[in-house]
């Protein structure tokens, strides 16, 4: 399934009266790029509001795209423009429905579709709608909702030899779609290859995942459950189709991909986990070259950044930098890792100031003096409350220390945060240190660089952070990272690659 982020209405209206004030593509017209021009126009019947537009992914690994917006008038007509230098993926969207389309640069693409049904509705003429027939046609028979749920329930049913036969029985549905259309449409060699990429990936994925989820619910599977020949699959997918980086099926597998076999070269009880990241960052070079390389890279740097530390990854970076030849991967990348580095071991702590329970303002700078423990939780995370229990714990242990244990909680609203305080055990009246922060993107949020929780960061009586990933209260190594910033030892940091 191609996966999109659309852009907020307003930014779409932004997206129109930009190319009405600089009309760029009426100046392409008149040029000698004009085959590099993609036209969509026609009618949308019953439009929920007055937008339509083509979207595209730009970058995989900050996950952008790019998107192209015309109005729609009053009856119902409109009319995209938009430059394109090679054929492309892309998402006719319209008030949170969309179509995938297959676009050539050159096409002109008539389309009339009923908003109300956007996918059993839509109907292609003129050049170029062959591929587009082909691409929603795709989706609408092998991507909807119902066919994901089946194969999830199929990885939890079937046994491995009866799995794989499904699998590949869907295989072929897909690929004879691909040759009727080849058949009896003008269908583009391009075309035809990115179509194959994606059932083949598709299949593959669903053979890469089916260990996992079968075992989920079967404590039989076990490697040696499996057919000796079970993984072969994996040699069929072409690790280095640059065209295909465009699809996030390609781009997820990848990422599966080298996931499966470096975790094989880790399975150690003694394997220092600081270097994961780096260490995965290595492993790519062992399999990968070109640009699903340094899109794997880049993306061992960009997870370090949010589930690791950076610290640890701050040598691969100055690499990356040097190694990358792809401007928009490793302006991603340096984005990201930025935005990081300001909350890593080392940097004082971003200042902020959140309300607590009984409705007052605590701010960082207040709190200076101890060592601050500082848990981002959530009542809707299951591990964040679990955690709640052993950091009960902890504070036992540090009693009388100068040590302070704050609690912040990026729920969104604060009637479920308040509600839960007050009626559950785990919490004790006296919950000066229990501040909210008002959602994951809050500001504190984003200056913290919280991307999921729970999540854990020290901070030295100075308000220097001497953690920004620090171990869970259930872990027994807290106890040691905690002490060695009280009482001003360094922590070790064996993975500072």
């Amino acid at each position: 399934m191609l996966h999109f982020l659309h852009r907020p209405f307003h930014v779409l209206l932004l997206l129109l009266a930009l190319q009405q004030v600089f009309p760029a593509l009426t100046a392409l017209s008149q040029t000698p790029q004009t085959q590099q021009v993609v036209t969509v126009w026609g009618t949308v019947a019953q439009a929920k509001n007055i937008l339509i537009s083509i979207d595209m992914a730009e970058n995989p690994i900050s996950g952008k795209i790019v998107g192209y917006a015309s109005k729609i008038d009053s009856s119902g007509k409109f009319m995209i423009q938009l430059p394109l230098k090679s054929p492309a993926f892309a998402q006719l969207f319209h008030a949170n429905n969309s179509v995938p389309v297959f676009l050539h640069p050159g096409d002109n693409v008539q389309v009339t579709v009923n908003a109300l049904d956007m996918a059993n509705t839509v109907k292609f003429d003129g050049r170029g709608a062959d591929h587009c027939r082909l691409t929603a046609e795709y989706f609408r028979k092998f991507n909807t909702a119902a066919q994901r749920s089946l194969l999830t329930q199929k990885m939890t049913d079937l046994e491995p030899t009866d799995f794989i036969a499904y699998v590949e029985a869907v295989r072929k549905q897909k690929l004879q779609l691909v040759a009727d259309y080849k058949v009896k449409g003008n269908l583009s060699q391009v075309c035809e290859n990115f179509v194959k990429t994606q059932t083949n990936v598709e299949w593959a994925n669903a053979l890469l995942d089916y260990p996992f989820a079968h075992s989920l619910n079967s404590s039989e599977l076990t490697p040696a459950n499996l057919p000796p020949d079970y993984y072969a699959f994996m040699n069929e997918v072409d690790l280095q189709n640059q065209e295909a980086m465009q699809l996030s099926i390609y781009t997820d597998y990848l990422l599966k991909f080298i996931s499966n076999r470096f975790s094989k070269t880790i399975e150690r009880a003694d394997y220092n986990t600081d270097n994961f990241y780096a260490d995965k960052y290595e492993f790519a070079k062992t399999m990968l070259t070109g640009k699903a390389l340094y899109y794997v890279q880049g993306i061992c740097i960009t997870d370090a950044c949010t589930y690791g530390k950076v610290e640890n990854i701050a040598a691969k970076f100055d690499e990356y930098l040097v190694a990358c030849p792809f401007a928009n991967y490793t302006q991603a990348v340096t984005e990201i890792y930025d935005r990081a580095f300001r909350t890593c071991a080392g940097q004082k702590a971003p200042d902020f100031s959140l309300m607590n329970l009984a409705g007052d303002t605590i701010t960082l700078q207040q709190l200076k003096g101890k060592v601050l423990y500082l848990d981002f939780w959530a009542t809707w995370c299951g591990p964040c409350v679990r955690e709640m229990g052993y950091s009960e714990q902890l504070k036992d242990k540090f009693k009388g220390k100068d040590i302070a244990f704050v609690y912040i909680s990026v729920d969104d609203n604060p009637m479920d945060w308040e509600h839960y305080l007050h009626n559950t055990l785990l919490f004790t009246p006296d919950s000066t240190l229990h501040l909210f922060a008002n959602g994951l993107t809050s500001e504190t949020g984003k200056t913290y660089n919280i991307k999921g929780v729970p999540r854990y960061l020290i901070i030295d009586a100075d308000g220097i952070i001497a953690d920004s990933n620090a171990k869970r209260p259930s872990d027994p190594g807290i106890v040691a990272d905690l002490e060695k910033v009280l009482y001003r030892r360094p922590l070790p940091n064996p993975g500072n690659n």
